[in-house]
């Protein structure tokens, strides 16, 4: 019942001119484009279908890095990168300026990655 709501609420535009509440939140490290590929910790905002994204460990620290649309993304379980790092991706179907890409973003454990998958899933409508 919970799901259907949340969906009713997402699509039929119900939250009008407010601001979409945020479903989940916290610090994640997204692997970085150009020609240093390195993991930086970025605090992230699922609100709607966008997972917003900011540079340090919270909104304020930097500002608002990038917005990642949901609407016909893929989430991918990756399992654990180099061992350690519980990894997953959104993509193909996460556009922003740039183009069509894969974010590949890991969690500090294996729970938290969960979490962010099912939040994601939840999102793009996407099981």
């Amino acid at each position: 019942v919970t799901v259907s709501v949340l969906y009713w609420c997402i699509d039929s535009g119900f939250f009008g001119g407010m601001a979409t509440p945020t479903i989940h939140s916290g610090v994640l490290h997204k692997l970085g484009g150009g020609s240093l590929h390195v993991w930086q910790p970025r605090y992230f905002e699922l609100a709607g279908r966008h997972l917003k994204y900011y540079e340090g460990s919270g909104p304020s620290d930097k500002g608002l890095k990038g917005t990642i649309p949901l609407e016909m993304a893929t989430i991918h379980d990756r399992g654990c990168v180099g061992g350690d790092k519980p990894c997953f991706s959104i993509g193909p179907g996460a556009v922003v300026k740039k183009g069509g890409k894969e974010y590949f973003l890991h969690a500090a454990d294996a729970a938290s990655k969960y979490e962010w998958i099912a939040a994601l899933q939840l999102a793009t409508g996407n099981p």
